[in-house]
């Protein structure tokens, strides 16, 4: 093609709209995994969506500045004043880089299922899987849940996001 423009990538398609659709394509298969099975064939490919379900929540934010064209200091900001997206970085970083040189909250979080005693008063599941980030623990599927609806309203506040996208907040 020489000099001139390039022919996009189908990885741009769609813009920062189109990286949002991913991040909550992944989300919807991370919240269909069971991860309390341990005897299941595919745990590995479990632990693989979890950690690009979070690796495309973060990365939005790459989308957002570049694409769409939002200020950084604006995006940043943002991810500074939400505890959410700054495990949501860490865990972003910890599972792309294998360590953390400046975390937002705990480069030495830890993943790890937790048993839940009281699994059958609640009628819950017996085992959940948990991140525990600066002695603090945190449910995985419900800080992935909490990180989308604070981009949604992120967007929907400096952008126009179509009202699909908006069905997580009515959770």
């Amino acid at each position: 093609m020489g000099a001139g423009k390039m022919l996009p990538s189908i990885h741009r398609d769609g813009g920062w709209i189109g990286q949002f659709d991913r991040m909550m394509r992944w989300y919807s298969r991370f919240e269909k995994t069971q991860p309390w099975d341990f005897n299941a064939p595919n745990i590995d490919y479990q632990h693989d969506i979890l950690f690009v379900c979070f690796q495309s929540i973060f990365h939005l934010k790459d989308w957002l500045i570049n694409d769409a064209k939002i200020d950084s200091k604006v995006v940043y900001g943002f991810i500074n004043e939400n505890i959410e997206l700054q495990i949501c970085r860490d865990i972003c970083n910890g599972t792309k880089h294998f360590d953390i040189t400046q975390a937002s909250v705990d480069n030495d979080f830890t993943i790890i299922r937790e048993y839940q005693p009281l699994h059958k008063m609640t009628n819950s599941n017996e085992w959940r899987m948990i991140v525990v980030a600066d002695f603090n623990k945190y449910d995985l599927k419900e800080l992935a849940r909490k990180s989308i609806n604070l981009w949604v309203s992120f967007v929907t506040e400096n952008l126009s996001l179509n009202e699909q996208h908006t069905h997580l907040n009515n959770r």
